[in-house]
């Protein structure tokens, strides 16, 4: 799940597919992610995004900040969530989570789930 539209109170998850690398750096794991297509069919970001984590005993984690823009009855603000990523890679396949921490909601989503296959 790449965000979410809400509008007139109905929440439109919008996914996306993309492609992530992960490598060791020292005692880290870097990922890169990019997003190659978005459900609600605009276009996908041209760059990828890189993200710093550590291995756990849940799997790969990785925390990002993100500034998400937001349109309360007409007026736009803009706020901070954290984004975490926990990964886990068995054989060609890969499953996770994707959680978003909202301070300004009330309540908070639940994990988006994350899968996919390793590229030949």
């Amino acid at each position: 799940e790449l965000g979410r539209v809400v509008e007139n109170d109905v929440v439109t998850p919008v996914m996306a597919s993309g492609v992530i690398s992960i490598e060791s750096r020292g005692d880290s794991l870097v990922a890169s992610i990019l997003v190659t297509k978005r459900s609600d069919g605009r276009p996908a970001p041209t760059s990828p995004v890189t993200l710093s984590g550590k291995a756990s005993a849940r799997g790969a984690e990785f925390v990002q900040k993100q500034t998400v823009r937001m349109n309360l009855n007409g007026e736009e603000t803009t706020r901070e969530v954290t984004v975490t990523w926990t990964l886990n890679a068995n054989g060609n396949e890969l499953r996770g989570s994707m959680l978003r921490e909202m301070p300004f909601v009330s309540a908070t989503p639940a994990p988006s789930e994350i899968k996919g296959t390793r590229a030949s």
